[in-house]
């Protein structure tokens, strides 16, 4: 009987974070979402939605490709974009981050490039990001954080 009490102690914590996420049809989108994405992201392809809901309040988040690259952006439901997170082809990562890496690496390979920013209640772009992961000859790997000017930004942590 005590075995069992501990262990639903400890459950309750558990279940109050929990996050559901719910895959969703585009038709069942808010008009007022879909409409701040299209315009937005007017050519955007392959868009597959989600509904994030956590401690009540949900968020829509759709994942997508736009102008060749994979974007994933966050709604508030009714229709204010949160964020967006994208990770570049290797076509389109600013010629300054390579000189960069071509300058400190002799040889390496791109993992990633990717942009964070988030939006103000203007729903204009207030904070960017960007990072860059590579993979040396060596098996070392460098990652290096950029500003919305692509200049060189003392390490950082992750966005969450």
């Amino acid at each position: 009987m005590k075995t069992l009490f501990f262990f639903s102690a400890l459950a309750i914590p558990l279940f109050s974070f929990s996050q559901q996420v719910i895959e969703m049809n585009e038709s069942d989108i808010e008009l007022k979402v879909q409409t701040w994405h299209y315009n937005r992201y007017e050519k955007s392809k392959e868009v597959t939605w989600k509904l994030i809901v956590e401690d009540g309040d949900g968020v829509y988040e759709a994942s997508f490709l736009y102008q060749g690259d994979s974007y994933t952006a966050a709604y508030t439901t009714d229709g204010f974009i949160l964020w967006e997170k994208a990770f570049y082809s290797e076509k389109n990562i600013p010629k300054k981050v390579t000189d960069l890496l071509d300058y400190r690496i002799v040889k390496y390979k791109i993992d990633y490039f990717s942009k964070y920013g988030t939006f103000d209640k203007a729903r204009q772009i207030a904070d960017v990001k960007y990072n860059v992961l590579a993979l040396t000859k060596t098996g070392g790997k460098v990652e290096l954080w950029f500003d919305e000017n692509f200049d060189l930004v003392p390490e950082k942590s992750p966005p969450r």
